[in-house]
């Protein structure tokens, strides 16, 4: 990842954007971007973070990329023990 990415902030609107992953929603770029209130580059980043971190994962469609939870157990680390849960993976 380029150093220049900004660092994951948990808030209200993120907060909605994982409630409705939650719900089995899969949503397209535009949408995680008007969820979580960004614009084009913060929701890219976001993402990222998101993909590498392998709380959510990516799927082609007709429509293009669509975005969908891939862990429930990682993001609710995420959101109680904070991103330093995930800047350092070690493998095993």
């Amino acid at each position: 990842m380029r150093q220049e990415r900004s660092e994951f902030r948990y808030d209200i609107h993120v907060g909605k954007l994982f409630s409705a992953w939650r719900e089995g929603r899969e949503l397209r770029f535009v949408q995680v971007a008007r969820m979580a209130k960004m614009d084009f580059e913060g929701a890219e980043n976001l993402l990222a973070l998101l993909i590498v971190w392998s709380i959510v994962r990516a799927k082609h469609s007709k429509r293009g990329y669509i975005y969908e939870l891939a862990n429930e157990d990682a993001m609710v680390k995420l959101e109680t023990e904070g991103l330093e849960v995930f800047r350092y993976k070690t493998v095993q």
